[in-house]
């Protein structure tokens, strides 16, 4: 190797871990910030944090001991429980180190596949630094797109290798850094695809001999994927009327979520934690010409590359779309009650039109520099949404007035504050807006137990469980109603369907404490 050659090597590493050094001064301010929604259920209550190995334990082999089944993540924040406790900096601190960790790879990433040093850094550097990404690494629950992201991009720098040299190590190698991905997040499981369009991409066909060694990518991605979707239904609770779309609605639906997605990455504003939902209506003509306009702009594409053979733009758009597949409305899941659309779902997805939009920008030079301080700096910006939850629901309010969800959980903090008038008008503003909003119908029902007003709390409560009748915390809350009216039967009723929904030895104590009681030791004797 030629004395020039070695330099420009050396200042091509040191540009690399550039990167790190980059997402970790941007995302400094994180440090910072504390816990924002569904933390308290994946961090700061979490029992399986809390007792030592049979809580990982749990987390590996008890399926619903969890939010959801990603026994890897909640791994990571088991170590960290036992180092730094509920220091929230420490656990920002490991996403953002994730995050640039994955931008490190993915310049290696790039380069296997056939981009040159240059644009492959500049496709990493947005990655880094892209506002659509405070999502992602800001929240703490986001370790598993994080997480799940770095062993995505070095299980697809395995199999690169192993696609060149046909070495079996590479191949274990892709494969268990795959299955740690979906054990992270199941939304990895497109990656078999991304690596059969590669494929595609690098040499215009797709043989058997390149199918065989990913069908076992295929297998195990299907079956965790199904899986995810069972959770969901069961578990986490998407199910019911609002996961009522038929086909010609989520085929529309899909088409509007690309192109939503697309923009975001070229015009990142505004960035909203909870987007307004949108109404999706098959007698709205609009709402079909973005679907077919989406669908024009692929299939011209493609077409493009069958006759000139060019086809590294497909690949790129094929790749954003085909990535962002479990996130188009094809599968219910569960923040599909608030939003069809969230930040933190296009994290990988995003590299295809980021590669794009790099490619483009890497032929001047200035404009790249110019487009990466802007977005850094909106990036900074973003972070202070993030600060708190109060903060998060108040920009989230600010920017959509109608988000009920926003409305009901800053009530929520109302009430951890003390304020119990202020919580009542959030409450009833999400009621307005949503009237069957199953949360904020629970929460009216709890300040109506807390001033022991039982009966108007078993009315606000039975409006609850008929919008969401596998809602966990309603279920508690009606039991211990039933329990002060006298309702015995009723109680254990209630009991018994929050522990289908999540099994807890607490609340099954709760139970049998009133299996064994009299009706004559009950509060109010029943009617």
């Amino acid at each position: 190797m030629q004395q020039s050659d070695m330099i420009l090597e050396k200042q091509m590493r040191w540009a690399t871990w550039g990167l790190l050094i980059l997402t970790v001064l941007v995302y400094s301010r994180t440090i910072t910030c504390g816990y924002i929604w569904d933390d308290d259920y994946y961090v700061t209550h979490n029992s399986v944090l809390t007792s030592g190995l049979d809580g990982l334990s749990d987390a590996w082999f008890k399926p619903g001991s969890t939010p959801q089944y990603y026994p890897l993540v909640f791994t990571t924040f088991w170590v960290e429980h036992q180092l730094w406790g509920l220091w929230a900096g420490g656990y920002h601190f490991v996403n953002v180190l994730l995050h640039g960790l994955s931008a490190m790879v993915l310049v290696s990433v790039l380069r296997r596949i056939g981009l040159n040093f240059w644009p492959a850094w500049l496709t990493a550097a947005l990655f880094a630094i892209h506002p659509v990404h405070v999502e992602s690494v800001a929240w703490i629950t986001e370790r598993k797109n994080v997480l799940s992201g770095l062993c995505y991009l070095s299980a697809a720098w395995c199999y690169l290798n192993f696609d060149s040299r046909r070495e079996g190590r590479f191949w274990v190698g892709a494969f268990l850094l795959f299955f740690c991905a979906l054990l992270s997040k199941t939304v990895a499981c497109t990656l078999p695809a991304a690596l059969l369009l590669y494929i595609w991409y690098k040499r215009g066909k797709i043989t058997v001999k390149d199918i065989v060694p990913t069908l076992p990518f295929w297998i195990i991605g299907i079956a965790m994927g199904l899986f995810t979707v069972y959770m969901e239904k069961t578990h986490v609770g998407a199910s019911g009327s609002e996961w009522q779309l038929n086909a010609i609605e989520r085929f529309l639906l899909s088409g509007r979520v690309l192109a939503f997605y697309a923009c975001k990455l070229v015009w990142p504003n505004p960035l909203i934690f909870t987007y307004p939902k949108w109404q999706i209506d098959a007698s709205v003509w609009w709402q079909w010409a973005i679907t077919f306009a989406v669908l024009m702009i692929l299939g011209i594409q493609v077409a493009r590359a069958i006759q000139t053979h060019r086809r590294g733009r497909t690949f790129a758009l094929l790749f954003f779309a085909g990535t962002l597949f479990p996130a188009l409305g094809f599968f219910d899941v569960f923040p599909f009650t608030y939003s069809y659309v969230a930040d933190h779902f296009q994290y990988l997805a995003s590299l295809g039109i980021l590669t794009l939009i790099a490619i483009a920008l890497s032929r001047k030079p200035r404009l790249a520099l110019l487009v990466v301080v802007i977005f850094s700096v909106v990036t900074v910006q973003q972070i202070g949404a993030y600060k708190d939850a109060k903060t998060l629901w108040i920009d989230t309010i600010a920017k959509n007035p109608d988000a009920w969800m926003a409305h009901t959980n800053l009530g929520v903090i109302h009430i951890q504050e003390g304020d119990e008038a202020s919580a009542i008008a959030s409450f009833e503003r999400a009621l307005q807006i949503k009237p069957d909003y199953a949360e904020a119908l629970a929460n009216m029902g709890a300040i109506a137990i807390l001033h022991q007003r039982y009966e108007e709390a078993h009315a606000w409560l039975s409006k609850a469980l008929a919008s969401r009748d596998n809602f966990y915390r309603a279920h508690l809350n009606m039991a211990l109603v039933q329990t002060q009216l006298g309702n015995r039967d009723k109680a254990i009723e209630h009991y018994q369907k929050a522990l289908a929904i999540r099994d807890d030895q607490d609340v099954r104590n709760l139970m049998h404490q009133i299996e064994n009681t009299t009706d004559s030791q009950l509060p109010i004797k029943a009617d």
